[in-house]
């Protein structure tokens, strides 16, 4: 059963996250994340200011340390690892969103809640290069977005959403009249 909560069998349709090479990635950003901890935590590194723009700030940081830890170099520790977890749930589960006939419901790391279809105004996917976003345009007037999905899941979301929008716009309209005799 997916993270979302709705059972395969209530499922209508998925949307997964493109992870192609999310484990080379993550493999990478961990390496980096045991680097910068041990600088955090290390009072023989330091923060050189050098000759840069930003030499006044750089050595501000620099003295931001408690008992030789970097105050801020912990700060972004504690942010690239709240990152990497989150990647590595899209890993584990590639689910972005699970679609229903009355619903729409969020992978956990998305921090959206799940929405009725009748809030939704329009769907868009946005597609060049690498990216490829799935908008959500509620009739509220807000924007979701959900980034790096897979293009065909996309591609079958828009076109169930589409058939769907035109049987309900047919199921409204009135009946035609008999003639009268």
């Amino acid at each position: 059963m997916p993270e979302s909560g709705l059972t395969t069998a209530a499922v209508r349709g998925i949307v997964r996250f493109r992870s192609g090479c999310l484990l080379p990635f993550l493999l990478i950003a961990l390496g980096f994340l045991g680097w910068l901890t041990v600088v955090a935590l290390d009072e023989r590194y330091e923060v050189a200011a050098g000759h840069t723009r930003y030499q006044e700030f750089l050595a501000a940081l620099a003295d931001m340390r408690w008992d030789g830890i970097s105050l801020p170099l912990l700060a972004l520790t504690a942010l690239l690892g709240f990152e990497i977890l989150k990647l590595a749930r899209r890993w584990v589960d590639t689910v972005a969103l699970t679609y229903d006939h009355e619903r729409v419901v969020f992978h956990p790391t998305l921090y959206k809640k799940s929405l009725k279809w009748s809030d939704v105004a329009r769907l868009q996917h946005r597609a060049g290069g690498v990216r490829s976003d799935l908008l959500i345009e509620l009739k509220s007037g807000r924007r979701l977005r959900v980034r790096n999905c897979e293009e065909d899941d996309v591609a079958r979301l828009l076109d169930w959403y589409e058939e769907a929008r035109r049987g309900q716009e047919d199921a409204e309209k009135p009946a035609p009249r008999a003639p009268a005799l």
